[in-house]
């Protein structure tokens, strides 16, 4: 008898120059199917993505050395068009993020359950029910 062959397991690498907000980070998505990998700063987070290749970044707007958006054109160069959620304390971080072509932000402080359903439905092995009803859930809040 074959066996299915298994899903390869999807990487979030997060990427912030607080180590408070990338400790949070794993511990929130610490329990899901996912792989986190976190950089302390931009530097850090280039030479990371282009080793594990991840499926999503989680990238704070603004970093010393290197801001966010300079960050995702930087790693789009190296491994293509990744998606990128910004994780920000600004109140027009929703605008910003959008104009910088991140599909979703997330506001500090930040909700457990919001950062997870993001992520789940950036890159889940989901429904497409369940991944409509996620959208929905995101952009009421």
């Amino acid at each position: 008898m074959t066996e299915a062959p298994q899903a390869s397991v999807k990487i979030v690498l997060c990427v912030d120059d607080d180590p408070g907000i990338l400790s949070a980070l794993e511990r929130v998505l610490r329990r899901t199917p996912f792989e986190v990998v976190a950089a302390l700063g931009p530097e850090e987070g280039l030479k990371l993505a282009e080793t594990v290749n991840p499926d999503i970044i989680l990238l704070d707007m603004k970093m010393p050395g290197m801001s966010g958006p300079e960050f995702m054109q930087e790693v789009r160069k190296i491994i293509g068009n990744v998606p990128v959620v910004f994780i920000t304390g600004m109140n027009n971080g929703d605008q910003e993020a959008k104009r910088l072509g991140a599909g979703y932000y997330i506001r500090k402080p930040f909700s457990n359950h919001y950062v997870r359903n993001v992520v789940e439905m950036l890159i889940g092995d989901i429904s497409e029910e369940r991944r409509l009803e996620l959208i929905e859930m995101l952009d009421q809040g």
